[in-house]
């Protein structure tokens, strides 16, 4: 009789794999020396030192994690640099349509006006049944 064993595979930690995908996307701009995660995986913070000035690099770093599905937001606590890569990727809200803004703003100087214009005649009238 043939035993049979079965040899367990170890399947990868998505968050670590995230995790690690992202560090490499910092070489270059971040020395990363701590690498945590909360909430699953939602928020990988890297803790190190930056290489190149956070103005420099946000842009760089914004672009390299927006492949990944992450936005990253700059920190500094206790004399480190902390990069929390947050999951899903922050854009620039859309600015409404251009129509819409010229229909309201049209639909505004129109009522101001009339009211005006009410007030006006109101007043006229007033003075003219006192005048009268």
């Amino acid at each position: 009789m043939e035993n049979s064993y079965t040899i367990p595979t170890l399947e990868p930690d998505p968050v670590e794999q995230v995790a690690n995908t992202l560090q490499g996307e910092l070489q270059g701009l971040f020395q990363v020396l701590n690498v945590s995660s909360r909430s699953s995986g939602q928020v990988i913070t890297f803790t190190g030192r930056l290489l190149v000035s956070a103005d420099n690099s946000y842009g760089e770093i914004k672009r390299r994690f927006r492949s990944h599905g992450y936005t990253p937001a700059f920190r500094r606590e206790k004399g480190q640099d902390l990069i929390l890569a947050m999951e899903g990727v922050a854009d620039r809200p859309k600015t409404g349509n251009p129509l819409i803004n010229i229909a309201l703003f049209t639909a505004t100087v129109v009522t101001t006006l009339s009211f005006g214009a009410r007030l006006e005649i109101g007043r006229s009238l007033f003075e003219a049944v006192l005048t009268g």
